[in-house]
């Protein structure tokens, strides 16, 4: 599966970022910027991370984060302090928060 963070692009099946980097697949595959705060992601596969996550496009896999902004579509379940619709989504959430503004 591809998937595109912060512009570069990977291809594995689950990502996590713990530590200030980026895994693939357990494989460490990038170093973060000290002050990373917000991920930009596209594609599909599962992101596990601490950080905020934005969705722009579409994304189709699971995501455990912070807090999620879905901009595009996304598909697969999510696990979040807070979870922010503006596009669509499809698939369960678990949140403290969340906010449907579709």
């Amino acid at each position: 599966m591809k998937f595109t963070f912060n512009g570069q692009e990977f291809t594995g099946e689950n990502f996590e970022i713990k530590n200030k980097v980026l895994y693939v697949d357990g494989h460490a595959v990038m170093d973060l910027k000290p002050n990373t705060e917000e991920i930009s992601i596209e594609g599909s596969g599962n992101l596990i991370t601490d950080k905020d996550v934005v969705i722009y496009g579409n994304f189709s896999g699971n995501i455990t984060a912070k807090k999620v902004i879905v901009n595009g579509e996304s598909v697969g379940d999510m696990v979040a302090e807070k979870v922010i619709i503006n596009g669509e989504h499809k698939g369960n959430i678990n949140a403290e928060k969340i906010s449907d503004n579709r």
